[in-house]
């Protein structure tokens, strides 16, 4: 099969140098149909031109934006994405996009959505037992507790996001799966929110960049006593060196008046995200 960015070279062969026609993306991502290209800054007054012939090699796109390659970035304490720019097509941001049967709606110029988490969204509802109680400290749009939700079953999962724009994501995503009398969405920061929460946690997922070692007591204040509680905390480590991290659970058990022992149960690392820098998250047990 000849490869797309073949075709590309060969349907622009007029239109650009040689050079220019090196410097075309090798790839781009589909979010339901649109999709995102990653241009290099020598490319940018052919963008549109660019932008097009996707349209034209593409029929079932309906829209292209573009990444600039050393500028788009996430800003801000929400991480909002930054450098998108709509090319060609319909202007559409909002997509509703489906992994698993589950579905994501969410604006991808304001919300981040890793196509490159998707092996951690579809690992955790495999270790979901029944009739848990779970506590999704920064929830986003979803991206953990609708898969749960939907795969597993859970007794109950509550939801908490920040982000007045993910959160309204959140919601409408629990309607959209049909989740509202497993999914409880709060929106607020969780440090104010779980202490506000009468629960006793059998897991808790503290899926969020940076590590958020600062909202670890918090969690620990809501474990179930009686069993113990499986915490997903996760952060970027060098040459997939966890240990940082799991002293940041340590460090909180040691520190906490609720528990005293806490268990390394395995670890996995998402994706790179720098020179020697992982995505890494561990699970740990504490009681």
């Amino acid at each position: 099969m000849v490869k797309f960015k073949e075709k590309l070279k060969e349907y622009l062969a007029d239109e650009l140098t040689g050079e220019e026609s090196h410097l075309l993306p090798s790839g781009f991502q589909t979010l339901e149909d649109v999709i995102i290209i990653n241009l290099k800054p020598e490319l940018l007054d052919k963008k549109h031109l660019i932008a097009n012939a996707y349209l034209e090699l593409l029929p079932y796109i309906k829209s292209v934006w573009a990444k600039t390659f050393g500028i788009s970035k996430v800003v801000g304490k929400f991480r909002t994405p930054t450098g998108l720019e709509h090319l060609a097509g319909e202007k559409k941001s909002v997509v509703e996009v489906v992994e698993n049967g589950v579905i994501f709606k969410h604006d991808f110029t304001q919300v981040i959505f890793s196509k490159g988490n998707i092996a951690e969204r579809s690992y955790l509802p495999s270790r979901v037992q029944p009739g848990e109680t779970i506590l999704d400290m920064f929830a986003g749009i979803g991206y953990f507790s609708l898969m749960i939700g939907k795969l597993s079953n859970p007794a109950s999962i509550h939801a908490i996001e920040i982000n007045p724009v993910s959160f309204k994501f959140l919601v409408e995503n629990i309607e959209l799966n049909n989740l509202e009398d497993v999914i409880i969405p709060h929106e607020g920061d969780c440090a104010e929110v779980v202490p506000q929460l009468d629960i006793n946690a059998d897991r808790i997922i503290m899926g969020v960049f940076p590590a958020p070692r600062a909202y670890l007591p918090i969690a620990l204040d809501v474990v179930n006593k009686n069993k113990g509680t499986i915490i997903h905390y996760e952060g970027k480590v060098t040459e997939q060196e966890i240990t940082p991290l799991y002293n940041d659970v340590v460090n909180a058990v040691n520190s906490s008046e609720v528990v005293s022992h806490v268990e390394l149960l395995e670890h996995r690392f998402v994706k790179n995200v720098g020179i020697r820098q992982q995505h890494a998250v561990i699970d740990v047990r504490v009681s």
